[in-house]
């Protein structure tokens, strides 16, 4: 239970999908053969999956998708992942050159059943599967089935959308990461608040100054999910980026003391006149030239794939 709890406190409004995944895993009846992550950008599936797995110690392979130029290129660092968490089988040590490469789904799973006939059971993370160009269905799908074939392989696959569509007729069991409501945001936010002051080694960093640091930047966050909600809030990286760099225009006065800690009304309207439409422009335009380049999964750490 501490082990659970320290992963509740670590990754805050998470605790439902946590404990599925760990149910899900720890099971004494077989492991799925497959377990699908689906969620919208920034909800902490990546980062809880790596921590559960961690925690319960499941040996685990990963693969960042968004790294791999084509599906071969996954198949391929599947296959040197899982290598690499086992060991190479009989005949095939060498150089990586002369190492055997997957170039089809059905290619890897043959490859993964003679690497793992002998193994320990492991997990195959596939991050991001879905954003790749060239993965289809089809590809998907026999991805997924890897750990019918396969007793000692279960494959997770985290993905931004999961619907019948995505594996054709495969239903595996899937968890849910939803986009963070505002509370949750804010809550997420505050578990790391910037300090109003600059402190150094000589400064005595005392409670009263966390808990004034603590009430400032919830109440910044607050305001600006109320403000830009609509383009950043479901996003809480986007949503802490935007905070990280008005923050020290609204700190600015209470250094300076034209304002007191408490004056944030005062505060947050002059940083709106000031500087939240420049950021708000600067936050648009950075989704433009996003969503231009070749899609990609990024599930960062907030807490909170």
């Amino acid at each position: 239970m501490s082990q659970m709890n320290s992963l509740y406190k670590r990754y805050p409004c998470r605790d439902q999908q946590i404990n599925s995944l760990t149910a899900i895993l720890t099971r004494d009846t077989s492991k799925p053969p497959a377990l699908i992550l689906y969620g919208t950008e920034a909800t902490g599936k990546t980062v809880v999956a790596k921590a559960v797995l961690d925690e319960i110690g499941i040996a685990y392979a990963y693969v960042s998708c968004k790294e791999c130029i084509t599906v071969r290129h996954i198949f391929e660092k599947a296959y040197t992942s899982c290598v690499a968490l086992v060991g190479a089988p009989n005949g095939t040590q060498g150089s990586e050159q002369k190492s055997p490469r997957p170039d089809s789904v059905n290619n890897l799973a043959v490859m993964l059943q003679k690497l793992l006939l002998h193994s320990r059971p492991i997990i195959l993370v596939l991050d991001g599967v879905d954003k790749q160009r060239e993965i289809t269905s089809t590809i998907l799908s026999g991805v997924a089935r890897m750990g019918d074939m396969i007793e000692n392989l279960t494959v997770v696959l985290v993905v931004t959308a999961y619907g019948p569509r995505l594996l054709n007729s495969s239903e595996p069991p899937s968890i849910h990461f939803p986009a963070y409501s505002k509370e949750e945001c804010v809550k997420i936010l505050s578990l790391s608040p910037k300090s109003i002051f600059e402190i150094d080694n000589e400064t005595e960093y005392s409670s009263e100054m966390e808990n004034e640091d603590r009430w400032l930047w919830t109440q910044c966050c607050s305001a600006i999910w109320d403000i830009m909600g609509k383009y950043a809030a479901r996003n809480v990286n986007a949503l802490k980026d935007v905070v990280d760099e008005l923050w020290p225009s609204l700190v600015r006065p209470i250094v300076e003391n034209e304002y007191g800690i408490r004056d944030f009304p005062k505060l947050f309207n002059r940083l709106k006149n000031e500087e939240l439409r420049h950021s708000e422009e600067i936050y648009l335009a950075s989704r433009i030239v996003t969503s231009s380049k070749i899609p990609s999964d990024g599930d960062l750490e907030a807490s909170n794939s």
